[in-house]
This record gives C-alpha cells, sequence and structure tokens, in this order.
C-alpha cells in the first residue's frame, strides 16, 4: 500500500510544453527548464532534479536580486515550472533508486522525497506565477494523500511527535509561557501595566506621547488563544507537512 501511495504522486500530466514558448528569450534559466522537461519525458528522473535544482536557483537568484518591482516577471514562470518539475522528478528518483531496499528504507526513502517535493510544490505556489499554478495544486494534494499513509504507518510503529519528525516535549515546554517582570526602561522608571485599555486612551496616553506601556489582555479573545488555542498538536493537524507563509 505504501509503495501505491507513492506512485500516485508520479502520475501527473507534466505542464504544456507551450507555457515555456515565452521563456527562451528572455530567462536564462529556460534553457534548463527546457532541459528538464526533455529529461522528464525520456523517464530520466535523476537528471532532471538535477537539472531542476539548476533551475530553481538560477530564478531564486534573480528573484532575490534588487527591488522584486525590476524583476522580469517571467523569472516567476520560470520558477514555479521548475519546483513542479523538481518536486514530480525527487519522487521518482527515490523511488527508481529504493527499488532494491528494504520495505523499511523503502518507506523511510520516499517520505523523505515526499516531504522535499511537497516543499518544492508549496514554495512554487508562493513564489511562482499562475502559469503553473493548477498543476502544483494538484501535486501538492496528491504529496500530501501519498504522505499522510507513511505518517499513519508511523504512527503505527512509533510516537507521533516522531511519524512528524520532531521531538517529544514536556508539559513545561509545550506550555503557554509564563509572565515575567520586565525590565524598566533607563531612567523611565516603572512602567505602566493597562488592561485592554480603549483605542481613545491608548492613542492619547501612550501612543501620541510616545509612552511605553505594557498591556494586558488584550489577546486573550484572540482565537489562537481561546476557541482554537495553538498548540504543537493543532498546527500539525492544520498545516501537517506544508510550507505555509508567515506573516508578522
Amino acid at each position: 500500500r505504501d509503495e501505491g501511495a507513492a506512485t500516485r504522486a508520479k502520475d501527473m500530466p507534466l505542464p504544456d510544453p507551450v507555457l515555456l514558448d515565452p521563456l527562451p528569450s528572455r530567462v536564462a534559466a529556460a534553457a534548463r527548464v527546457l532541459q528538464i522537461h526533455a529529461a522528464a519525458v525520456r523517464g530520466e528522473w535523476v537528471e532532471a532534479y538535477r537539472e531542476g535544482m539548476a533551475s530553481q536557483l538560477l530564478s531564486w537568484e534573480a528573484l532575490h536580486t534588487g527591488h522584486w518591482t525590476t524583476v522580469d516577471a517571467t523569472w516567476r514562470t520560470a520558477y514555479a515550472v521548475a519546483c513542479f518539475y523538481l518536486a514530480t522528478a525527487g519522487v521518482e528518483a527515490a523511488r527508481q533508486q529504493s527499488i532494491a531496499a528494504d520495505d523499511s528504507a523503502k518507506r523511510r526513502i520516499l517520505a523523505e522525497a515526499l516531504k522535499a517535493a511537497l516543499k518544492h510544490a508549496d514554495m512554487g505556489l508562493m513564489l511562482g506565477d499562475t502559469t503553473c499554478r493548477r498543476p502544483l495544486l494538484q501535486l501538492a494534494e496528491r504529496l500530501e494523500d501519498a504522505l499522510a499513509s507513511y505518517c499513519e504507518h508511523a504512527v503505527k510503529h512509533s510516537s507521533p511527535w516522531t511519524a512528524h519528525g520532531a521531538q517529544p516535549a514536556s508539559a513545561e515546554s509545550n506550555s503557554i509561557p509564563q509572565p515575567v517582570t520586565l525590565r524598566a526602561l533607563s531612567g523611565s522608571g516603572q512602567l505602566p501595566r493597562l488592561r485592554r485599555p480603549s483605542l481613545p486612551f491608548f492613542y492619547n496616553q501612550c501612543m501620541d506621547p510616545a509612552s511605553p506601556a505594557v498591556l494586558l489582555g488584550v489577546i486573550d479573545a484572540w482565537p489562537a488563544m481561546s476557541t482554537r488555542r495553538w498548540s504543537l498538536d493543532y498546527l500539525l493537524g492544520i498545516a501537517g507537512h506544508r510550507t505555509v507563509p508567515v506573516e508578522t
């Protein structure tokens, strides 16, 4: 059953080569993307993975050079397509290389390949354009489904923490941190402690005069602190192995 779950990730239609037509004249990574496609069509997954890594790196460097408004938009296309091939080729290369391994080693190899592939797919969804969005979404869904079967198998033979690649935490370390006494700013005396002040009061007494204060209870009603209290188990259930953006 494990092997069948892993192979569900490979039966994905490859992106239409027409999507790559605008790339060669404008993006240096396009030549490598086309090489990935050719290697994938031939079933040479190790070569496709190698070219995918090189193409992804080129695209990543271009996307993070200078201000984002000056980056050629087709680099996002190249990045998204490279991530798709990199995810697909990684699973297929691992499947081919694990044929001779015993069942335990095969599960371990394929599970790690699925995790890495899912991360590539998520990164393509976050940083790429919409050219390859549908295939990436479908691929991520299949990868997540396949990976779930490996986690289910791991749970039967170990703790849930080990199955998700984490270490068990003590009750103390997994609890909400307790308030601590804050050190007063130099020359300012003891900071006032305000419990859920109104917006006008906060603006007039703190924000406008730039006077620091310790705010108490202002996030008690947040779902993460009340109805959907965040914990490691909750986050694993919501996001699992997915790579998600975090805004601060």
